[in-house]
């Protein structure tokens, strides 16, 4: 009865997978499936066993294994203790039938994720039984040794990862069964890779491709089972068995370095837990020189020439990828458990993976160049300050991380190509953007313990940020843009990194003070160059100059006698770059131009550089405000500012006297500023216009009179 009830459920599998099949006859094949999951569950599994025999159609045995792998996960219980072994007999049935077949590696991935459920449900003891079975079974050939491996990475990601659904009890139990059996099954794993990875290397050179084949399968399974293990399993065991080492000679070929890399990725993120600090040092050690001499083959001249992302060299690219962003995550971790000149080597590779001109390859080491100079920048004294590499090093690491700074910069969809490592414009420039972000932090994190070479290149970059801009330079306006806004940005980055460097009491220690005096002294030359540039006629270059001022909040409250200047400076790139072309307070046109907004952004940016000193430096700008607000006033009443420019310059001043401790100067503040509008609003004009609702309807709802409506008939 069951074989003809398996027969008609073959026959309908097959109709409803066949090419161009009715969906009728697929939706039947559905039924059919959903009838057999919640159907009487002996019958259930008499034709599911028939639907698995080998031999029989694949799309079959597909249908056949995904009916018993439910019945076994959601049923269990429903089957008797007798009926438990007889579902492991049959599991092991269909593994040595299988394993032993040339059947396609996804119905021999089914026979093991079948028979890994079983032994996930059965318990410790089963596991117990037929591990020594199978670790026999491997040894019988390439395409047993496969299966076996199969199995052993199935069963411990069933216990590790998918086990949410056992009780607390068999989980421990089955849990306690991998670890004993650990001393058996790593050497295994490292035996069967080195076997068959000789065999298939024998194989291809003699020409025989199918064992070649059969071996190189059976090295992959291997791999995958290493890495079920590398997640849990001690790593010092694992050291000592050697799979860390064979690990790392497979990095070094072409058709296994992917999994031996997600192996070691694995092993990187590692915490020491249990295991003793010696053990777990010494393995993360071995994974650190795999992984450095790995990168040593990968940036070799003749090597790192082919790291393109063209059809021919995508695999070495994305492997390079893969591999830079596993150093990266080690690097932050474990970079202490190698010795020094290891770690020097380490280091100079990290810094090469950085200056490739592959921007996702670059992209991908950013993260170790932040985290170890965050954390060598640690703390206020000298020795937590320690630096990480040498000056020439970091001097390197400096320089292009500059350099890039340029990444993304006033990207054009039209005139610029997309990248061919990306798939649209909008993901080249969500990367360039955090791209850039990263390499901020790399120039703020040097500066944490570097900051006057920081802020020589600051310097440096900014003079020819300026230089690009200047009248005659020949540069065009996206030049221009590009050059200030990547200046600007170093600027920015650099100064807000050394302001802890300028806020130092007076009464600090001898070393600090002297710091803090050669800061400012490596800063006033870039005040200069800021408050010296010409005022920028174009509206995004002007935004850019405005930021420039903003970086220099540190300074002008370190050395308050720059304020004046500062000041000055506000007003005049306010007022004279981007000249009104009709008097401030006019109607703004009804359609403004993307140049006209622009513009006016520009003005009203350049305006809010006195809110941000206000708030930041108020100490310097106090004595300063009263003139400040004369001028402000004098413009006002002159037409020479917006009705914006003027609530925005106007904020400064409040703001800086706001944030000092003189309630006087506060008190003339406000009258300085409110005076004005108190005046407006007592002009017999303006109280006409508020004194009815129809008096202010018609002053500042006025609709015009249009055509009348007309209604056709």
């Amino acid at each position: 009865m069951a074989s003809q009830q398996a027969a008609a459920v073959a026959a309908a599998v097959q109709q409803g997978q066949a090419p161009g099949a009715d969906p009728s006859r697929l939706q039947a094949a559905a039924v059919i499936f959903e009838q057999l999951k919640t159907g009487e569950i002996h019958a259930s599994t008499e034709v599911a066993a028939e639907l698995i025999a080998p031999g029989g159609p694949m799309e079959v045995q597909h249908f056949g294994y995904a009916v018993m792998q439910h019945l076994v996960t959601n049923r269990w219980a429903e089957f008797s203790q007798q009926e438990h072994q007889q579902l492991a007999v049959l599991a092991f049935e269909m593994l040595n039938k299988v394993g032993a077949s040339k059947d396609a590696w996804s119905v021999k991935s089914k026979v093991a994720v079948f028979l890994a459920l079983v032994v996930k449900r059965q318990g410790q003891e089963l596991w117990q039984a037929i591990q020594p079975q199978l670790l026999g079974l491997a040894q019988q050939g390439p395409l047993q040794a496969e299966m076996v491996c199969m199995v052993l990475r199935f069963v411990a990601e069933e216990v590790m990862v998918y086990a949410d659904d056992l009780a607390q009890d068999s989980k421990r139990a089955l849990l306690a069964g991998l670890g004993a059996a650990l001393p058996a099954v790593l050497p295994a794993l490292v035996q069967l890779l080195e076997k068959h990875f000789g065999d298939a290397l024998a194989a291809s050179r003699t020409g025989q491709q199918e064992a070649a084949t059969a071996n190189a399968a059976a090295v992959v399974a291997a791999l995958g089972a290493v890495e079920a293990y590398a997640g849990w399993a001690p790593l010092g065991r694992m050291r000592e068995a050697g799979l860390l080492r064979a690990a790392a000679f497979l990095l070094a070929t072409v058709d296994f370095r992917q999994p031996a890399c997600d192996i070691l990725t694995i092993a990187a993120t590692r915490k020491q837990a249990q295991e003793a600090q010696d053990d777990f040092r010494a393995a993360q050690g071995e994974v650190g020189q795999a992984l450095s001499q790995a990168a040593a083959g990968v940036l070799a001249p003749e090597a790192s020439a082919s790291l393109r992302h063209d059809e021919a060299n995508i695999a070495n690219t994305e492997f390079a990828i893969r591999l830079a962003g596993t150093m990266a995550e080690w690097g932050g971790r474990h970079l202490s458990t190698l010795p020094h000149p290891a770690r020097t080597a380490f280091l100079q590779q990290m810094l090469a993976f950085v200056q490739q001109e592959h921007l996702q390859l670059s992209g991908a080491v950013l993260p170790f160049w932040v985290s170890l100079l965050q954390q060598s920048g640690k703390g206020d004294d000298s020795a937590a300050r320690r630096p990480p590499l040498p000056e020439d090093a970091a001097a390197a690491l400096l320089h292009t991380a500059g350099d890039r700074l340029r990444v993304g910069v006033h990207l054009d969809q039209e005139a610029d190509q997309v990248l061919p490592y990306f798939d649209t414009f909008a993901e080249q420039v969500d990367f360039c953007v955090d791209y850039r972000g990263k390499l901020a932090q790399v120039v703020k994190a040097t500066a944490h313990w570097l900051p006057l070479q920081v802020l020589l290149a600051a310097s440096a970059r900014l003079t020819a940020g300026i230089a690009a801009c200047a009248y005659g330079s020949g540069a065009s306006l996206k030049a221009q843009q590009q050059a200030l806004d990547h200046a600007i940005y170093f600027l920015e980055c650099a100064a807000s990194a050394v302001m802890p460097f300028l806020t130092v009491p007076s009464d600090a220690s001898p070393p600090r003070l002297a710091t803090q005096s050669a800061v400012v002294a490596a800063m006033e030359p870039i005040l200069s160059a800021v408050v010296g540039q010409q005022p920028l006629r174009n509206g995004e270059l002007l935004i850019m100059q405005a930021r420039s001022l903003e970086a220099m909040a540190g300074l002008i409250q370190a050395r308050p006698e720059t304020a004046p200047t500062v000041i000055q400076k506000v007003f005049e790139l306010v007022t004279t770059a981007i000249p009104l072309d009709q008097p401030g307070r006019s109607v703004p046109p009804e359609e403004p131009t993307p140049t006209w907004k622009t513009e006016f952004s520009a003005r009203q940016k350049a305006a809010g550089v006195l809110v941000v000193l206000g708030k930041s430096c108020s100490g310097a700008l106090c004595p300063h405000l009263a003139a400040a607000a004369q001028r402000v006033q004098a413009l006002w009443e002159g037409d020479q500012l917006r009705v914006g420019e003027y609530a925005v310059l106007s904020e400064g001043i409040v703001s800086a006297a706001a944030a000092g401790e003189d309630p006087a100067l506060q008190s003339q503040v406000l009258q300085w500023v409110l005076t004005p509008v108190q005046g407006a609003w007592t002009q017999p004009e303006l109280l006409g216009n508020l004194a009815s609702p129809d008096a202010f309807f018609n002053r500042y709802i006025a609709l015009e009179a249009g055509p009348k409506n007309t209604v056709r008939a």
